[in-house]
């Protein structure tokens, strides 16, 4: 039961880092495709007077089309990490169940100690599977946590070729 713990872990491990990768790939997604959107509409009197409505829309398509694609890759990702992670935990009972069951049979187990060591069994990974599930939804969190600092990390738009501030405008301005 503690080796499947570990292994456990080492599957939750795996799926969370491209978690982390795809969550992130989505909040880019989404703020381009949301970006672009507030832009077009706000803007639809120019981009009418241009006649560029196709244009506009074939853009916002083609980032709402990515999101959509990074969405679905999400989706398959945890598909897989939740099929793993409760698949992988079946097996080990069935095969508790199946070797117990050889020895009850062989007389050298009671089938109350067969139960027993099933119900101690689950106590001690459903803790273990917990966590992942848990660790593994907060890689979101940690995605966007992420994003938030590195925009945080950037110098004001004045300050970023020589850190200068800029002066104040003195006099008239044609």
């Amino acid at each position: 039961a503690l080796i499947m713990t570990f292994v456990l872990y080492g599957i939750n491990r795996i799926f969370i880092k491209r978690q982390y990768a795809l969550a992130w790939q989505q909040q880019e997604a989404r703020a381009r495709a949301s970006g672009l959107l507030q832009e077009s509409f706000s803007n639809i009197h120019l981009v009418k007077s241009a006649g560029r409505e196709s244009s506009a829309g074939k853009r916002v398509l083609g980032e709402y089309s990515n999101l959509y694609d990074l969405n679905l890759s999400a989706i398959k990702l945890g598909a897989m990490r939740n099929g793993l992670m409760r698949l992988i935990p079946t097996l080990c009972k069935g095969m508790l169940l199946a070797g117990g069951a050889w020895y009850v049979v062989q007389g050298e187990l009671s089938l109350g100690e067969l139960l027993a060591l099933q119900g101690y069994f689950a106590m001690l990974l459903q803790p273990a599977s917990s966590l992942g599930f848990v660790e593994y939804g907060l890689q979101q969190g940690r995605a966007a946590a992420d994003r938030l600092l590195t925009l945080a990390e950037q110098l004001p738009e004045e300050n970023l070729e020589d850190g200068i501030v800029p002066e104040t405008f003195r006099g008239k301005i044609q």
